[in-house]
Protein backbone atom coordinates (compact mmCIF):
# COMPACT_ATOMS: atom_id res chain seq x y z
CA UNK A 1 0.00 0.00 0.00
CA UNK A 2 1.03 3.09 -1.07
CA UNK A 3 4.22 2.13 -2.76
CA UNK A 4 6.80 1.90 -5.86
CA UNK A 5 7.78 -0.95 -7.10
CA UNK A 6 10.32 0.70 -9.92
CA UNK A 7 12.55 -0.31 -12.45
CA UNK A 8 12.76 -3.74 -11.86
CA UNK A 9 13.75 -6.56 -14.36
CA UNK A 10 11.23 -9.83 -15.63
CA UNK A 11 8.11 -9.08 -12.58
CA UNK A 12 7.57 -6.16 -10.95
CA UNK A 13 4.92 -8.00 -8.68
CA UNK A 14 4.79 -11.90 -8.94
CA UNK A 15 1.95 -13.47 -6.94
CA UNK A 16 1.97 -17.62 -7.39
CA UNK A 17 1.76 -20.57 -5.21
CA UNK A 18 4.25 -21.45 -2.30
CA UNK A 19 4.20 -24.88 -1.82
CA UNK A 20 0.87 -26.41 -2.01
CA UNK A 21 -1.06 -22.50 -1.17
CA UNK A 22 -1.88 -20.17 -3.64
CA UNK A 23 -0.68 -16.96 -3.29
CA UNK A 24 -2.91 -13.64 -2.38
CA UNK A 25 -2.03 -10.36 -2.48
CA UNK A 26 -3.09 -6.86 -2.67
CA UNK A 27 -1.81 -4.49 -4.26
CA UNK A 28 -3.56 -0.36 -3.18
CA UNK A 29 -2.80 2.90 -4.24
CA UNK A 30 0.95 2.00 -5.56
CA UNK A 31 2.52 2.27 -8.50
CA UNK A 32 4.33 -0.22 -10.54
CA UNK A 33 6.66 1.11 -13.15
CA UNK A 34 9.58 0.37 -15.93
CA UNK A 35 9.93 -3.48 -15.68
CA UNK A 36 12.57 -4.02 -18.10
CA UNK A 37 13.65 -7.56 -20.21
CA UNK A 38 16.39 -9.88 -18.44
CA UNK A 39 17.63 -11.29 -21.33
CA UNK A 40 19.05 -14.29 -19.13
CA UNK A 41 16.06 -15.48 -18.12
CA UNK A 42 13.07 -15.58 -20.99
CA UNK A 43 12.37 -12.27 -22.46
CA UNK A 44 9.46 -11.53 -19.90
CA UNK A 45 8.79 -7.96 -18.60
CA UNK A 46 5.85 -7.92 -16.89
CA UNK A 47 4.60 -5.20 -14.12
CA UNK A 48 2.13 -7.01 -12.07
CA UNK A 49 1.62 -10.78 -12.69
CA UNK A 50 -0.55 -13.39 -10.72
CA UNK A 51 -0.24 -17.19 -11.71
CA UNK A 52 -0.78 -20.74 -10.44
CA UNK A 53 -3.99 -20.47 -8.60
CA UNK A 54 -3.43 -17.15 -6.97
CA UNK A 55 -5.96 -13.98 -5.99
CA UNK A 56 -4.86 -10.35 -6.60
CA UNK A 57 -6.48 -7.39 -5.73
CA UNK A 58 -5.30 -4.20 -7.42
CA UNK A 59 -6.83 -0.80 -6.34
CA UNK A 60 -6.25 2.74 -7.15
CA UNK A 61 -3.01 2.06 -8.81
CA UNK A 62 -0.88 3.09 -11.82
CA UNK A 63 0.89 0.61 -13.64
CA UNK A 64 3.11 1.87 -16.77
CA UNK A 65 5.76 1.92 -18.88
CA UNK A 66 6.35 -2.30 -18.67
CA UNK A 67 8.28 -3.53 -21.59
CA UNK A 68 5.80 -6.53 -22.26
CA UNK A 69 2.54 -6.69 -20.29
CA UNK A 70 1.48 -4.51 -18.09
CA UNK A 71 -0.71 -6.95 -16.32
CA UNK A 72 -0.87 -11.21 -16.45
CA UNK A 73 -3.62 -13.16 -15.20
CA UNK A 74 -3.03 -16.64 -15.55
CA UNK A 75 -2.96 -20.42 -14.98
CA UNK A 76 -5.91 -20.57 -12.95
CA UNK A 77 -5.73 -17.35 -10.89
CA UNK A 78 -8.30 -14.60 -10.71
CA UNK A 79 -7.70 -11.34 -10.06
CA UNK A 80 -10.01 -7.95 -9.35
CA UNK A 81 -8.42 -4.41 -10.66
CA UNK A 82 -10.57 -1.46 -9.72
CA UNK A 83 -9.92 2.51 -9.97
CA UNK A 84 -6.46 1.61 -11.87
CA UNK A 85 -4.46 2.80 -15.10
CA UNK A 86 -2.04 1.25 -16.90
CA UNK A 87 -0.40 3.32 -19.72
CA UNK A 88 2.26 1.27 -22.40
CA UNK A 89 5.95 1.81 -22.71
CA UNK A 90 6.95 4.40 -24.98
CA UNK A 91 10.05 2.38 -26.09
CA UNK A 92 8.80 0.86 -29.97
CA UNK A 93 11.77 -1.47 -29.59
CA UNK A 94 10.49 -3.77 -26.49
CA UNK A 95 8.14 -6.79 -27.12
CA UNK A 96 4.54 -5.96 -27.65
CA UNK A 97 2.87 -6.28 -24.94
CA UNK A 98 -0.94 -5.85 -23.80
CA UNK A 99 -2.69 -3.63 -20.82
CA UNK A 100 -3.94 -6.65 -19.53
CA UNK A 101 -3.69 -10.27 -20.57
CA UNK A 102 -6.02 -13.09 -19.19
CA UNK A 103 -5.65 -16.49 -20.26
CA UNK A 104 -5.50 -20.47 -19.03
CA UNK A 105 -8.79 -20.42 -17.17
CA UNK A 106 -7.72 -17.45 -15.35
CA UNK A 107 -10.37 -14.77 -14.54
CA UNK A 108 -10.61 -11.10 -14.21
CA UNK A 109 -12.86 -8.74 -13.08
CA UNK A 110 -12.29 -4.69 -14.03
CA UNK A 111 -14.00 -1.51 -12.56
CA UNK A 112 -12.95 1.47 -13.61
CA UNK A 113 -9.68 0.81 -15.43
CA UNK A 114 -8.04 2.66 -18.01
CA UNK A 115 -5.82 1.30 -20.27
CA UNK A 116 -4.08 3.84 -22.01
CA UNK A 117 -1.88 3.96 -25.16
CA UNK A 118 -1.17 0.05 -24.69
CA UNK A 119 1.03 -1.66 -27.55
CA UNK A 120 -0.39 -4.23 -29.74
CA UNK A 121 -3.76 -4.92 -27.30
CA UNK A 122 -5.66 -3.64 -24.79
CA UNK A 123 -7.72 -6.63 -22.84
CA UNK A 124 -6.66 -9.76 -24.29
CA UNK A 125 -8.13 -12.94 -23.73
CA UNK A 126 -6.79 -16.77 -24.10
CA UNK A 127 -6.81 -19.82 -23.56
CA UNK A 128 -9.88 -20.18 -21.36
CA UNK A 129 -9.64 -16.82 -20.18
CA UNK A 130 -12.59 -15.07 -19.02
CA UNK A 131 -13.12 -10.96 -18.09
CA UNK A 132 -16.12 -9.23 -17.09
CA UNK A 133 -15.44 -4.92 -17.92
CA UNK A 134 -17.61 -2.35 -15.82
CA UNK A 135 -16.99 1.07 -16.35
CA UNK A 136 -13.57 0.71 -17.89
CA UNK A 137 -11.97 2.69 -20.95
CA UNK A 138 -9.33 1.10 -23.76
CA UNK A 139 -8.04 4.54 -25.58
CA UNK A 140 -5.08 4.56 -28.34
CA UNK A 141 -4.10 1.67 -29.04
CA UNK A 142 -0.69 1.80 -30.44
CA UNK A 143 0.52 -0.58 -33.35
CA UNK A 144 3.25 -2.58 -32.74
CA UNK A 145 5.09 -5.38 -33.77
CA UNK A 146 3.87 -8.74 -33.52
CA UNK A 147 5.93 -10.65 -30.84
CA UNK A 148 8.59 -13.34 -33.03
CA UNK A 149 8.09 -11.20 -36.42
CA UNK A 150 9.84 -8.14 -38.05
CA UNK A 151 6.92 -7.64 -40.41
CA UNK A 152 3.48 -8.27 -38.74
CA UNK A 153 1.78 -5.41 -37.09
CA UNK A 154 -1.26 -5.50 -35.00
CA UNK A 155 -3.27 -3.08 -32.64
CA UNK A 156 -6.53 -4.05 -31.06
CA UNK A 157 -8.45 -2.85 -28.17
CA UNK A 158 -10.09 -6.20 -27.34
CA UNK A 159 -8.46 -9.11 -28.54
CA UNK A 160 -10.76 -13.03 -27.82
CA UNK A 161 -9.44 -15.98 -28.82
CA UNK A 162 -11.90 -19.29 -29.11
CA UNK A 163 -12.96 -20.83 -26.11
CA UNK A 164 -12.74 -17.54 -23.73
CA UNK A 165 -15.92 -15.25 -22.39
CA UNK A 166 -15.87 -11.34 -22.24
CA UNK A 167 -18.69 -9.26 -20.17
CA UNK A 168 -17.95 -5.91 -21.09
CA UNK A 169 -20.79 -3.11 -19.30
CA UNK A 170 -20.88 0.76 -20.04
CA UNK A 171 -17.60 0.62 -21.43
CA UNK A 172 -15.77 2.19 -24.29
CA UNK A 173 -12.54 1.54 -26.78
CA UNK A 174 -11.36 4.21 -28.99
CA UNK A 175 -8.64 5.50 -31.24
CA UNK A 176 -7.54 1.95 -32.22
CA UNK A 177 -4.62 2.35 -34.94
CA UNK A 178 -6.26 -1.48 -35.20
CA UNK A 179 -9.44 -3.29 -34.52
CA UNK A 180 -11.88 -1.73 -31.42
CA UNK A 181 -12.76 -5.34 -30.40
CA UNK A 182 -11.87 -8.56 -31.86
CA UNK A 183 -13.41 -11.87 -31.74
CA UNK A 184 -11.59 -14.79 -33.61
CA UNK A 185 -14.78 -16.65 -32.34
CA UNK A 186 -15.53 -16.27 -28.93
CA UNK A 187 -18.52 -15.29 -26.85
CA UNK A 188 -19.46 -11.44 -26.20
CA UNK A 189 -22.13 -9.91 -23.94
CA UNK A 190 -21.48 -5.67 -24.44
CA UNK A 191 -24.08 -3.54 -22.89
CA UNK A 192 -24.43 -0.13 -22.93
CA UNK A 193 -20.52 0.26 -24.56
CA UNK A 194 -18.87 2.38 -26.89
Amino acid sequence: EDSAVLGNTTVGVLVARGGTRPGFTTVRNSTVRDTRVNPAVDGAARGIEVGKGGTLDVEGCTVTGNAEHELLVTEGANARISNTTTIGALDTASPSGTGLLVGYDAGAVLRSVAFVRPRATGIAANNGGVVQVDDSLVTDVVLSTVAGSTNLTSAFGISQKPGTSLTMNRSMVRRSAGVAVLLSPAQATLTDSV
